[in-house]
């Protein structure tokens, strides 16, 4: 653990507090309920804290960092999403799937966050109709964001998936390493570097 955790842990929930704000228009009484249920975490840069053969127990919040998200397919890693400051992630629409789809969580960098245990919020989610709303917020864009990318993937070229990808995210972009972007645009690693030699 760094040292200046009690830095990021006071900033984490002070991050985490502005998200939500600007969300929906959360009370200072159900964002105290919600801080009280994350506890702060941080894991050096490629940790894989969650393996496929795990269930998910943790909703988390990430303050400062990158985490990549993938599964395995026929022993080939496949990359689902990036996951980068300001985003919650782990509860998702695959928790209510009958079978677990063997989810990697890996740092790409080293990572500040705040995690939840799901039964905790699935209990705060009981008690409070705001929270389980925030909840449905958060489910409905991550199905947007992975309904928009599956469909890029089936009907753009190559190079038009790039430049979405480009367009839509330049910052991170200049965090991953080319063979994760590749993979996630399902693109092979010469094809996308003829892409690159080509892009303005």
């Amino acid at each position: 653990m760094p040292l200046n955790v009690k830095k990021y842990s006071a900033d984490s929930y002070a991050h985490q507090k502005e998200v939500l704000r600007k969300i929906d228009n959360v009370s200072d009484r159900v964002m105290d309920s919600i801080s009280a249920i994350f506890k702060p975490v941080y894991y050096p840069r490629q940790t894989v804290f969650l393996k496929g053969d795990h269930k998910r127990e943790f909703l988390f919040f990430l303050h400062k960092g990158l985490v990549r998200l993938y599964y395995k397919k026929a022993g080939k890693e496949i990359n689902e999403s990036f996951e980068t400051e300001g985003s919650f992630f782990g509860f998702d629409y695959t928790r209510t799937a009958d079978h677990d789809m063997h989810h990697y969580m890996e740092t790409l960098e080293d990572t500040w966050m705040l995690a939840a245990k799901l039964s905790d919020l699935e209990e705060l989610m009981r008690m409070n109709p705001q929270v389980e709303h925030l909840a449905r917020i958060f489910l409905e864009r991550k199905y947007v964001r992975l309904s928009k990318h599956m469909l890029e993937i089936k009907s753009l070229t190559a190079k038009e998936r790039y430049k979405s990808f480009m367009d839509n995210y330049p910052k991170l972009a200049q965090r991953l390493p080319m063979k994760h972007i590749a993979n996630y645009l399902g693109v092979k690693g010469e094809t996308i570097s003829r892409i690159r030699a080509n892009y303005p």
